[in-house]
């Protein structure tokens, strides 16, 4: 079974403005039956990004941000949606708060997931995997390619 992620990444890789749509959607009954959790709102923003539909991005990402004015949105969340909008400089500093803040997705995003591509592409994001304490692997590697199960 595909998570949502993936299939959100690999749409809009195509370009598929249809699918990329259709993602998006996807994302907002997500959001909807969560009771509007940000997740959706913050895939959304990688989402467009990847698909090189700006003015829809920096929309969802402005979204994201008011969010976060109100109540908690992670901020591995708000690092990545950063990173997709090409604020580095602000991703890297977010992605430090995260750390700061034990923020468990960090964890889980920063080693491998796709939506972390761009944070694992600055040379500074080496310091936050270092702080995560994350076991020593290539960046974007896996356990599994390291002979483990």
């Amino acid at each position: 079974r595909r998570s949502a992620e993936r299939v959100l990444q690999r749409r809009s890789r195509r370009g598929d403005s249809q699918r990329v749509d259709e993602s998006v959607d996807a994302g907002r009954r997500a959001e909807a039956v969560s009771g509007g959790h940000s997740y959706p709102v913050g895939q959304a923003v990688i989402t467009y990004a990847d698909a090189g539909r700006w003015p829809e991005a920096r929309g969802e990402y402005a979204r994201l941000l008011e969010i976060a004015a109100r109540k908690y949105v992670p901020c591995s969340m708000l690092a990545n949606a950063a990173a997709a909008m090409g604020e580095l400089d602000r991703a890297i500093e977010l992605a430090h708060q995260a750390c700061d803040e034990r923020d468990g997705a960090q964890l889980i995003l920063a080693r491998s997931f796709p939506t972390s591509r761009r944070l694992r592409s600055d040379p500074r994001f080496v310091d936050v995997i270092r702080r995560l304490r994350l076991p020593d692997l290539p960046l974007g590697g896996s356990m599994r390619s390291r002979g483990s199960r």
